[in-house]
């Protein structure tokens, strides 16, 4: 204790600790990160009905935060260096160049700098962020991503609920911007609802995560509560049955056909499983009597059954376009 005592005093008033900077730095990031995830999730609000007006310039808020996330990473000595940041960084420069050499005939070069950076912002700005995230975040960290996911899946949920039974001309259906646009069909004069996001793509992500962190509940007691699972899962039910998009359906399917994964590599999850598909059965149950459900099931069967025809005649076109010439005069 007196070590510490002598260590502590030998230390100028006025100096900080390298220690101290880092932590400071590595809080920071975590803050960012938090900020981040919001901004992900209320960014097509903010698009949409609040202040549609800066619409474009709202496209890109989140860029300057995960710009400041790595910034303060390098600083706290949790910027990823691995062989895939490393491939990331080599590609993205080849891209920039290659995609400034392609456009320089036909375009002046202050366009051409301003679609090239743009074009690498959109691909490849916030993919090392996913390290970031796994270096800063704790066990803690994740546990209280998924809680607020899966708390704000149930008014997420409700809001779909909402768009979907709605006009496709409703104010809360409208697209981002000042427009007069309307949000994808997912036919029977239904849209596919976006919730808080832009696109339903934000939706379809957003059902996935969740998806996967009601698994994680259900398959560990102590992790949330049982309230919460039971409400998300009813939500996640009804977002997908409303959702009118096979991308969510499928999304999710994968997360809970995951289970198959664990049952193998953790036999030990089979009696907690059991517990979780009575569970999964009573909310199904419930959720197959809700009219919102028997509405929005039929609009994603029909727009498969409609895809599927439709990829069907243009095959048949295509056959017929490219038959032999031999084989149509066979029948002169």
């Amino acid at each position: 204790m007196q070590a510490a005592i002598n260590r502590g005093a030998a230390t100028p008033a006025g100096r900080i600790p390298s220690d101290s900077g880092k932590e400071k730095a590595l809080r920071n990031t975590r803050l960012l990160i938090w900020l981040y995830l919001i901004l992900l999730v209320v960014e097509g609000a903010l698009r949409k009905w609040i202040v549609p007006q800066f619409s474009d310039p709202l496209l890109i808020i989140r860029d300057p935060v995960a710009i400041l996330i790595y910034i303060f990473a390098f600083r706290a000595g949790v910027f990823p260096r691995n062989r895939f940041i490393l491939s990331l960084g080599i590609i993205a420069l080849f891209c920039l160049l290659s995609g400034m050499l392609v456009l320089l005939p036909y375009l002046p070069p202050k366009i051409i700098l301003f679609v090239t950076i743009y074009g690498f912002r959109s691909d490849f700005l916030h993919l090392p962020l996913i390290f970031v995230i796994g270096n800063v975040f704790d066990a803690a960290d994740v546990k209280k991503m998924g809680w607020w996911i899966l708390a704000g899946l149930i008014p997420m949920a409700l809001l779909m609920g909402v768009q979907f039974r709605a006009s496709p001309e409703a104010l809360i259906n409208r697209t981002v911007g000042l427009g007069e646009g309307e949000q994808i069909t997912a036919g029977g004069g239904k849209i596919r609802p976006p919730g808080t996001f832009s696109f339903i793509s934000g939706a379809i992500f957003y059902l996935s995560s969740a998806a996967a962190f009601l698994v994680h509940g259900i398959l560990t007691r102590t992790t949330y509560r049982t309230w919460l699972l039971l409400a998300g899962g009813f939500a996640l039910v009804v977002a997908v049955a409303v959702s009118g998009s096979r991308s969510a359906v499928a999304s999710v399917g994968l997360v809970v056909l995951s289970l198959l994964v664990i049952l193998v590599l953790r036999p030990e999850a089979v009696n907690q499983f059991g517990r979780s598909l009575l569970l999964a059965v009573i909310v199904a149950w419930g959720i197959s009597h809700l009219p919102i459900f028997k509405e929005g099931i039929p609009s994603v069967r029909s727009l498969t059954a409609f895809r599927l025809r439709t990829r069907y005649r243009h095959k048949r076109r295509r056959e017929i376009h490219h038959r032999p010439s031999w084989f149509s005069s066979r029948g002169r």
